[in-house]
């Protein structure tokens, strides 16, 4: 039972009286004060102080607050376990050989820290310097001799990109009357479910006094064509119509920029911007034209 020094002069003066009143001092005199154990040490370091001469002090001699040590865990070794065992507390905790739970709880202590880690590309020396030149390139010159440069406004810049969609999915929910059926869905394959590329094609918003004047949508396109089946089957005829997907070439890219993004461009870009010089922002892939692309020169200008 721990007592502040205060409930411990209380009990010396209250055993001092006792002791003075009766002569002695009983164990039920102890009981009736506080616990037997803490009055025992107390009154014991009474009577050693009284002996010797001394001046009676009966203050705690701990000092600060007393709480259990904790334990060491070791938790320097965390710098070189591998990264791949301390993906999460429980595999930290295994390979340190303690409780998950008490791992966790130094955790909440801040001993330990959680960090996200996400890949990064891998950029070689000519990756960098491209990247350099091109935010270089990017101030307005006009405005370069200015005390407050601008960067180009980037509203003739069309951004085109593709993504893989899926044509279904294997779990998909409906609301649905309580009389209705539940739909079929069937597929050969879950496994393999068809899937569809789209190209997009954006550019940046135009606002006139806070009014929408030019959205930025050019257009979204899917490498699919029309083919006619080879032969007939139990599901379709011959020569029956059916939605193929295109693989991603040079030519099928070529094709696309030229007969659907560029009359796409024409067709909703802003009158204001006739004449102006329009450049499309294509990703890394492969398949992607060059600037330089000879066959398709021809479309860009006309």
């Amino acid at each position: 039972m721990n007592l502040t020094d205060k409930q411990r002069f209380g009990a010396y003066f209250a055993l001092i009286v006792i002791e003075r009143k009766d002569g002695k001092v009983e164990k039920k005199d102890k009981e009736l004060v506080a616990s037997l154990s803490t009055i025992d040490r107390i009154w014991k370091d009474v009577k050693d102080q009284i002996k010797e001469g001394r001046e009676v002090d009966v203050s705690s001699k701990k000092k600060g607050n007393v709480v259990r040590k904790k334990k060491d865990l070791g938790l320097p070794r965390v710098a070189i376990i591998p990264l791949n065992k301390s993906k999460t507390i429980r595999g930290l905790a295994r390979t340190l050989g303690v409780s998950h739970s008490t791992l966790h709880l130094r955790f909440q202590l801040g001993e330990l820290k959680r960090h996200s880690s996400r890949l990064k590309p891998a950029m070689t020396p000519e990756n960098k310097l491209k990247r350099l030149e091109f935010c270089v390139n990017m101030p307005d010159k006009d405005w370069l001799t200015t005390p407050w440069p601008f960067f180009q406004k980037m509203d003739n810049i069309i951004h085109i990109d593709k993504k893989w969609f899926y044509m279904t999915r294997v779990n998909n929910n409906y609301y649905l009357l309580p009389e209705e059926s539940t739909p079929l869905r069937i597929v050969h394959n879950k496994n393999n479910i068809r899937k569809v590329m789209f190209l997009m094609a954006v550019a940046k918003p135009r606002y006139n006094e806070g009014v929408l004047t030019f959205d930025g949508k050019i257009g979204t396109c899917s490498f699919v064509k029309e083919k006619a089946t080879l032969k007939n089957s139990k599901n379709r005829d011959k020569g029956t119509l059916e939605l193929k997907s295109v693989k991603f070439t040079h030519d099928v890219m070529r094709e696309f920029l030229c007969e659907k993004v560029i009359p796409a461009i024409q067709e909703r870009w802003p009158d204001e911007d006739v004449g102006r010089t329009i450049y499309i922002q294509q990703d890394n892939a492969k398949p992607h034209l060059l600037p330089n692309d000879e066959v398709s020169t021809g479309c860009h200008r006309n």
